[in-house]
């Protein structure tokens, strides 16, 4: 005989007990115990839990013993989380001791990163981002992982790059701008502003202007000759050596 059946008179030690109580109609069987054609037309009996009786998932979810599973009444305790898979990620983790397993809401610890379903709002946090999902990371964050300039300006020591659109540490110094060469200069007037550069009308391009070598200083304590003079009008001036200028040769002597 079932053990329950001696609550039968009992509703409320019927379910402190772990059993349920039940309503029978005639031809009916509930845990090896049946209607009796004998008695009255409905009959109550407290039995061992079967869930399937239960046919509406209203009545399911009131019994303390069953869960409604896949369309059906079973014994078993329903996972108080499961009820908001249907309302998403959020509302899972929202709730108190419920954990988003990616496809279900249940019982758990989540991560408390999880909830941060942007790149954006996942680095604010401090957190890591794979690039699908937010979860607490032990990799430290860095300006660079910040992808635009907002993010990037409300992280502390993080300056964002309009030119290079990218964020990096305020104390990092700034790589040196290349100086620039005579040839960079594509007009006339820029070119002629910039120290050594000359513009070359007929190619129509910048180039560096080549210095003069240096005239070498005469050796000491030999003497000066026509020589030294390199141009036919410096020649001809030296009266007081005598030079002349000789223009086959294209040497002052």
């Amino acid at each position: 005989m079932d053990p329950c059946r001696t609550f039968d008179a009992d509703k409320k030690n019927c379910a402190s007990s772990g059993c349920m109580m039940v309503k029978m109609k005639k031809n009916q069987c509930v845990s090896g115990t049946c209607h009796d054609p004998l008695g009255a037309k409905k009959q109550s009996y407290c039995v061992t839990p079967d869930c399937s009786v239960h046919t509406k998932s209203k009545k399911c979810d009131k019994d303390p013993n069953c869960m409604f599973q896949n369309g059906a009444c079973v014994l078993g305790v329903a996972d108080p989380c499961a009820g908001l898979t249907a309302k998403g990620q959020k509302k899972c983790l929202k709730q108190s001791g419920c954990m988003w397993t990616g496809t279900a809401c249940m019982t758990g610890v989540s991560d408390p990163c999880a909830g941060n379903t942007s790149s954006r709002a996942c680095l604010k946090a401090g957190c890591g981002w794979n690039g699908s999902s937010c979860s607490t990371s032990t990799t430290p964050v860095t300006c660079d992982m910040h992808t635009d300039k907002k993010t990037c300006g409300q992280a502390a020591g993080c300056d964002w790059s309009k030119q290079a659109s990218t964020c990096s540490s305020a104390a990092a110094t700034p790589s040196p701008t290349p100086a620039a060469t005579c040839s960079s200069f594509t007009d006339k007037k820029t070119c002629a502003n910039m120290m050594g550069c000359d513009w070359d009308r007929k190619a129509g391009v910048c180039n560096t202007l080549s210095l003069p070598s240096p005239t070498p200083a005469p050796t000491t304590g030999a003497p000066a000759s026509c020589a030294m003079h390199t141009e036919k009008k410096a020649c001809n001036a030296d009266v007081l050596r005598g030079c002349t200028w000789d223009r086959k040769a294209a040497v002052c002597a």
